[in-house]
């Protein structure tokens, strides 16, 4: 089974596109750190439908980000040169801002609140459930 979890800093704002069919399509990309040396794995992480949806109203730059899904593998040629990267295709978005320097949360100034309203509960992260609860019909 390819089920991966990451947890990490989101690398830039969660940017939302929609197909010509009309469906929601968000990424952006996420530093997942390995160890006490801080250094860092960098993913693409890609999202559809209402989790897209909800993904951009609340991953900006900097906030602690979890995303759920499976991993793909992306390949392609530049240069004469095959080239490959992972990214994560999440079905499960949340996010929280990051912390002040005193360790407390940042409050948002009013613009910001209005754009992100699912981030209204600064305690806890927001969660998106996956579109289907059950993607391999077991149930």
């Amino acid at each position: 089974m390819n089920t991966q979890v990451l947890t990490g800093n989101a690398g830039r704002d969660a940017e939302l596109k929609y197909s010509q069919a009309g469906n929601a399509v968000c990424s952006f990309s996420l530093a997942e750190y390995k160890g006490q040396d801080k250094d860092a794995v960098w993913w693409d992480v890609v999202c559809f439908g209402k989790t897209a949806e909800a993904a951009a109203a609340m991953v900006r730059k900097g906030d602690r980000v979890t995303a759920a899904g499976y991993t793909e593998l992306d390949t392609w040629e530049k240069d004469g040169q095959t080239r490959s990267r992972l990214k994560l295709i999440a079905n499960a978005i949340g996010a929280e801002p990051p912390k002040n320097a005193a360790g407390g949360s940042q409050v948002p100034t009013p613009t910001n609140a209005a754009q992100r309203p699912a981030m209204a509960a600064q305690s806890a992260p927001a969660q998106v459930a996956p579109e289907e609860a059950d993607p391999f019909g077991d149930q």
